[in-house]
């Protein structure tokens, strides 16, 4: 879905019958995501290598966005690096993609995907639980969600949790462990602040 006609030798834009087709089908609820963006002389692809700090720590930021290792391993490529690294993205709907189809590259690969498929249906309302400890998605209503936990942890108080795949009741939360969680306040249950409904700044 480019905005360049490379059939024309000038390469001429075709910017404005791009936007009046995407307008045209927007009304009719078709939404879009993009693989990569492209400017003039660079490259926006999410493709990436095993910078300091890539992906381990602004997991977080990539909401909506899947990092494609192609031509590298993933970072800690077999260890429970890796595994780390896949849990929290995809507990953020961006998990990476292992370079090469190789998911061995990732050991719990095939676990962490059951319970993210499982999880996808609840996935509509994220919110980031203090100090990194885990990601509460809430679905249409307040009352449910999915909770990925980060850490060994307490349940929650008047909370009830069950293992996403196996339906197994859990009475604490064990990390790289996903979860469905019903209760009737469940953002407060995890520590998840509510703003106040009149701005502070506005007497």
């Amino acid at each position: 879905m480019s905005t360049m006609n490379f059939q024309r030798d000038d390469w001429a834009p075709h910017v404005r019958q791009w936007w009046l087709w995407v307008a045209e089908v927007s009304q009719r609820g078709v939404g879009f995501i993009a693989e990569s963006q492209g400017f003039p002389a660079l490259s926006c692809s999410v493709e990436v290598g095993d910078a300091p700090g890539d992906c381990e720590n602004d997991w977080f930021a990539y909401i909506n966005t899947n990092k494609w290792y192609r031509g590298s391993p993933v970072p800690g490529k077999g260890t429970a690096k890796a595994d780390r690294i896949f849990f929290r993205t995809m507990a953020n709907y961006g998990p990476i993609t292992p370079g090469g189809g190789d998911a061995t590259q990732v050991p719990s690969f095939a676990s962490y995907s059951a319970q993210y498929m499982a999880a996808l249906p609840m996935m509509r309302r994220p919110y980031q639980m203090p100090e990194h400890k885990g990601v509460l998605w809430l679905g249409a209503k307040d009352e449910e969600g999915v909770l990925f936990a980060f850490e060994d942890m307490p349940l929650p108080a008047d909370t009830q949790a069950v293992q996403i795949v196996t339906g197994e009741k859990a009475d604490s939360l064990k990390a790289h462990t996903t979860y469905r969680v019903t209760g009737k306040n469940l953002r407060a249950a995890v520590g998840v602040q509510t703003p106040p409904e009149k701005d502070g700044r506005n007497p």
